[in-house]
């Protein structure tokens, strides 16, 4: 990971207050839940100084998750026996799903936990690199085409269905028995983490979709200008004109390959995280959906009415946090691929050579850098995973389903 150069830019934008406050806010909700454990400098963020560090790593922050990973590892020891009496399936099989469940989400947890904790140094980088992006895309936008920033409305909207989630199998676990209420009651703090890791992951990503969009903006507004100046023909002042656009191109291209680096870098962080996570989300999810199906499927239905409404808005919960990360995963992509078809458009309109030199070169970059949000490149992050999940669920049901009916 490359810290971005910013040393040569004149800087105009500065963050608002409001905005500010939100960022504050967001960032300390993480840090609660153990998902930013550097220190966020208030007084660099006062100062707005582009080249300083909002984030610095902290001793504490890491001390603060290995806490955790510690309450969480005891916490499994206790609670495994305890699920095992608890029965809350009926069945050898219900029982060990329950027990295999609980272990899985702890574990993950204890994964995410302990990469926050051990990469903070690749953290702190990837925040601050995303600070001075975000705000070197602004200044030099609101030079250009001016297009306004407004990434807050898609993260709102990503953040009231998370929390309307949650509520609802808040809600719907007090009306459980009191047994299974305390187990929920050790399951769901891991819950919480790991539904706020995709949430992170969501927001970062719609952040980047954004910085996108307002590049390729830009990218539209210098080349329609140019196009406009070959169509009023040569001024006096063509020569100076041409400089200063070829320029901003020139920043254009270079803001580019940093998002572009930025978001190699991204993926490369949570490749561990994600990992469990979509396979806790597999998993969880396929365990709900027997639950739900195989009363049904055997003929003897064991779970009530609103059991039946738990379990569906537990499927929910878990299905949703992997929507809206592939949703997010692929506007970037798409966005990023809006760029190559800007520039080929341009590219057969433009007359001027310098103009000409610098978009070939910088079509070439595009076809070897491809932006992509993967696993360690086992599978993708994109829509095209909730597909391989949906056959391969609806592939485990029909086995376990086949296996209980044997069982019996």
């Amino acid at each position: 990971m490359l810290k971005i150069d910013d040393s040569h830019q004149s800087f105009q934008y500065k963050l608002s207050e409001k905005n500010m406050i939100t960022l504050k806010r967001i960032f300390y909700f993480f840090k609660i839940c153990g998902l930013a454990t550097m220190k966020f400098d208030s007084n660099m963020a006062v100062k707005e100084r582009l080249q300083g560090s909002w984030f610095v790593n902290s001793c504490k922050g890491k001390v603060y998750n290995a806490i955790l990973i510690i309450l969480l590892s005891i916490a499994t020891y206790y609670v495994t026996a305890f699920v095992y009496d608890l029965s809350i399936s009926s069945g050898e099989v219900g029982k060990l799903f329950d027990i295999v469940s609980y272990v899985f989400t702890t574990i993950t947890t204890i994964v995410i936990l302990a990469v926050f904790c051990l990469c903070q140094k690749d953290a702190v980088l990837i925040a601050n690199n995303l600070r001075r992006t975000h705000m070197l895309i602004a200044n030099i936008n609101s030079q250009l085409s001016n297009e306004k920033i407004n990434i807050l409305r898609t993260a709102k909207i990503i953040c009231i269905v998370n929390l309307v989630m949650l509520i609802l199998v808040f809600i719907t676990t007090l009306r459980q028995e009191f047994g299974i209420i305390m187990y929920y009651t050790t399951v769901y703090p891991c819950l919480f983490v790991i539904n706020f890791t995709f949430l992170q992951y969501s927001l970062i990503l719609q952040s980047l979709k954004q910085q996108f969009t307002i590049l390729n903006r830009n990218f539209h507004y210098v080349l329609r200008q140019c196009i406009m100046q070959k169509n009023l023909g040569a001024t006096g002042s063509s020569f100076q004109t041409h400089k200063v656009r070829a320029q901003s191109l020139s920043k254009l291209c270079e803001l580019y390959a940093s998002l572009c680096d930025l978001s190699t870098d991204l993926s490369k962080f949570y490749y561990p995280t994600m990992l469990f996570c979509v396979l806790y989300t597999f998993m969880m999810s396929t365990t709900w959906i027997y639950y739900t199906v195989e009363p049904v499927i055997v003929g003897k239905t064991k779970l009530t009415t609103f059991k039946y409404i738990h379990s569906l808005i537990f499927l929910i919960h878990h299905i949703s946090m992997l929507i809206i990360l592939s949703k997010s995963v692929n506007a970037v992509v798409l966005e990023n691929k809006r760029t190559g078809e800007i520039t080929n458009r341009g590219l057969a309109n433009m007359q001027n050579q310098q103009t000409i030199n610098e978009l070939n070169f910088f079509s070439n970059y595009l076809l070897h850098k491809n932006v992509s949000f993967t696993v360690y490149g086992l599978f993708s992050l994109d829509e095209s995973l909730l597909m391989s999940i949906t056959g391969s669920i609806t592939t485990y049901i029909v086995i376990l389903l086949q296996f209980q009916s044997s069982v019996q």
